[in-house]
């Protein structure tokens, strides 16, 4: 989900440089569950950004599985170095929706 939101907000900018910045990797660093409500997660995200600096803010979604939404996800801000290939922490907070289950 977290790479979707970086592609959509570089190819809005329109920058042919903006278009080149990618995803070169992603994993988990951690993962805190709070009670049966959400989790507040790290992920590492490695990228390629040969454009000016970028920032990103208000990034949020729904997290949904068989068009049901199941919760929400919240993202911290980023900026991104420019030109640069940098891994960057990215805080994501998520709620689970009213009804939903973690099963």
């Amino acid at each position: 989900m977290v790479l979707a939101l970086l592609s959509a907000a570089f190819m809005l900018a329109g920058c042919q440089k903006i278009k080149d910045i990618r995803v070169t990797s992603t994993k988990i660093v951690s993962l805190d569950i709070r009670g049966l409500s959400g989790a507040e997660i790290i992920l590492e995200a490695g990228v390629c950004n040969p454009a000016r600096q970028i920032s990103l803010s208000e990034i949020e979604g729904e997290l949904k599985h068989s068009g049901k939404v199941l919760g929400r996800v919240a993202v911290a801000p980023i900026v991104l170095k420019p030109k640069s290939q940098e891994k960057y922490n990215i805080e994501a907070t998520v709620r689970i929706a009213e009804g939903a289950t973690l099963r």
